[in-house]
């Protein structure tokens, strides 16, 4: 992930400065002039002195204020943990009419009931068939705008898990890729946003914020994401849901690549995920209008990036699907499969992975059967050890078992068989 801004807490600090822009304005040029007329250069009356003198320190008055009561308001505010979503929960979430036409529906992870994915099979088969979808570009830049405070202490609390984070520029989902009338993708719009605004919107879900004085609730993350209990459409939420890519890749020798969490990562230490993992950053947009070809962009560039590949190693990818993760307030996620023209052994940690990544496993889908029937048993072996696999992994087994059994042969029968190098 590439960095803009490496200290959270600067910005909530800075948006303080902000709001009393005009009195630090006007209280510099004060100041200035009150340096001049010290020095001797100033043409200025006594009187006009004096009163440079009584703005200034006015100014610097009300900023010390504004600082106190931010101060306070920070202070009084307490950290809760809301309790994980049921089955009971997830299954009385409903989904939008907009959203239902396309054949959208909440799919449920039976380990995990806080864990589950809205996604259309409608959708997806689309997707992997080669739909495309045109892609809009709003100039407007999201931000969640809660009060400095909330910012803040949603910030603080998630820099204390990872204490080193990076105001990357994102890119923001503003609706959902939906089928028109003849069952073709529709187009899809988006919009810059920042890794922080992520922070305090969608992984926020599980976060209640109280006043210790008044005894009262301030924020609310089920409130804020899944508002009346619906998974709102993405131009109806009011979250910043940048969009991921998941791929799962098979190599040339017939290993499925999965990734094995290391102990600095964030959310995931010793878990499985998948081959590649990431977000989009803006600069993923240049020069595509086209959905498909943005993520199969994101992807690649993750994929490269967690296992050490070079744009050759790379011989074809296509998107399985999307969903939108409501264990993180509906993030929109793409998830992907990739064929490689290298071998298991060719896979590496790169440098810059080497405190997320601890190892990369081999899942074999070899053998003399049909290629559907060996991916298909290979997810059922995962799948044992479920406990140990990630959302993002769990998710991307899921849509790949879903793959009608001729759009898998197809997938490999389409593209020349990979050659090992």
């Amino acid at each position: 992930m590439h960095s803009s801004t490496p200290l959270p807490l600067v910005r909530t600090y800075l948006s303080i400065a902000r709001r009393k822009s005009r009195f630090i304005a006007v209280n510099s040029l004060n100041g200035i002039s009150l340096i001049l007329a010290i020095i001797g250069f100033s043409t200025q009356t006594l009187a006009l002195e004096i009163i440079s003198i009584a703005g200034l320190a006015t100014g610097c008055v009300a900023i010390a204020a504004t600082f106190a009561s931010w101060r306070r308001e920070v202070d009084d505010l307490r950290v809760q943990y809301l309790p994980p979503l049921a089955a009971r929960d997830i299954s009385n979430l409903t989904v939008p009419p907009r959203l239902g036409a396309s054949g959208y529906d909440i799919l449920h992870r039976g380990d995990e009931p806080a864990d589950a994915l809205l996604t259309s099979a409608r959708v997806n088969q689309a997707l992997f068939r080669g739909g495309t979808a045109p892609v809009r570009t709003a100039e407007s830049t999201f931000h969640f705008r809660p009060s400095p405070a909330v910012a803040h202490v949603l910030l603080r609390e998630f820099t204390r898990k990872a204490p080193v984070l990076f105001n990357a520029r994102k890119v923001r989902l503003t609706s959902d890729p939906v089928l028109d009338e003849h069952s073709a993708l529709g187009p899809v719009s988006v919009q810059p946003t920042h890794y922080f605004d992520t922070l305090v919107t969608n992984d926020s879900l599980p976060v209640r914020l109280a006043s210790h004085r008044s005894r009262t609730e301030v924020f609310n993350g089920h409130d804020l994401c899944l508002p009346g209990r619906t998974v709102p459409a993405c131009q109806e939420s009011a979250c910043s849901n940048h969009i991921g890519a998941s791929t799962i890749a098979l190599t040339a020798d017939d290993y499925l690549v999965i990734v094995e969490q290391g102990y600095r990562s964030n959310i995931a230490s010793g878990l499985l995920m998948p081959s590649g993992s990431g977000s989009a950053d803006w600069k993923d947009l240049d020069g595509t209008q086209d959905l498909r070809e943005f993520v199969s962009r994101v992807a690649t560039r993750e994929l490269q990036e967690e296992c050490g590949l070079a744009p050759a190693d790379i011989a074809w990818l296509r998107v399985l699907g999307y969903g939108r993760l409501i264990a993180r307030g509906g993030l929109p996620q793409f998830f992907c499969l990739a064929r490689l023209s290298c071998s298991f052994r060719d896979i590496q940690v790169t440098r810059s992975e080497r405190a997320l990544t601890e190892c990369h496993l081999p899942v074999d889908v070899g053998g003399d059967g049909s290629r559907y029937a060996a991916i298909q048993s290979a997810v059922t072996d995962l799948r044992r050890d479920g406990h140990r696999l990630f959302s993002s992994l769990w998710w991307a087994l899921e849509l790949l078992a879903r793959l009608p059994e001729t759009d898998v042969e197809d997938a490999f029968a389409t593209a020349a068989p990979p050659a090992l190098r």
